[in-house]
C-alpha cells in the first residue's frame, strides 16, 4: 500500500515551521502519512476512526486533547502509518525535549511495556504451568478413586401419613 521512506532527521525543518515544537500533532500526522503515501481511508479502516474526524485532525479543526483516550488514539494513528508511537505521543503533548530525545534515540520508552520486569512473562508462564500440573494431579486422583456403591434397583419411600393413622393420634 505504501512505500518505504527514510526518516527525516530530528532537526529537519518543515515548510512554514521553525522546528519540531512548532508543528501540531495534526500537521505532523498529515505530513508523516503523506510521506508514506498512505490513504486516509486506510488509516480510518485500520484505527476504526471516522475519516471525517481524521480530515479535521489533519486540518487542525479538531484537537485530540491530552487525556488517556487522546494518547491512545495518537499512538494508534502512529502505528497505523508506521510511525513511532512514542514520537506521536511526544508531539501530542508538545514536549520538545522528549521529541529531541526520541529523534536522537536517547529517550526512555514510556509504552505499556516500559518498566515491566523482563521475567514477568516467565513468572506468569510458570504459574500457569503449576496450575495445570495441580489440575492434572487432581484429575488423576479422581479417575483412580474406587467407584461408589451402585444404586439399588428399588427404592422404598416411607409413607408417614399411614404410620400416623395406624398409631391412633
Amino acid at each position: 500500500m505504501g512505500r518505504e521512506v527514510a526518516r527525516l532527521p530530528g532537526g529537519a525543518r518543515v515548510a512554514g515551521g521553525t522546528g519540531p515544537s512548532a508543528e501540531s500533532f495534526g500537521r505532523w500526522f498529515a505530513r508523516e502519512r503523506r510521506l508514506r503515501d498512505i490513504p486516509l481511508a486506510f488509516v480510518a479502516a485500520r484505527t476504526k476512526l471516522p475519516a471525517v474526524r481524521l480530515e479535521a485532525l489533519e486540518a487542525e479543526r479538531l484537537e485530540l486533547g491530552h487525556d488517556g483516550h487522546a494518547r491512545a488514539a495518537a499512538r494508534a494513528l502512529a502505528r497505523a502509518i508506521g510511525a513511532d508511537p512514542d514520537q506521536a505521543l511526544a508531539r501530542l503533548l508538545g514536549d520538545p525535549e522528549r521529541q529531541a530525545d526520541l529523534a536522537t534515540g536517547s529517550g526512555r520508552r514510556t509504552g505499556s511495556r516500559a518498566g515491566r520486569m523482563p521475567w514477568a512473562g516467565l513468572a506468569a508462564g510458570a504459574a500457569l504451568a503449576g496450575l495445570l500440573a495441580v489440575g492434572a494431579l487432581q484429575l488423576a486422583a479422581w479417575l483412580d478413586a474406587p467407584p461408589e456403591e451402585p444404586a439399588p434397583d428399588v427404592v422404598y419411600q416411607p409413607n408417614h401419613l399411614k404410620r400416623l393413622l395406624r398409631s391412633g393420634r
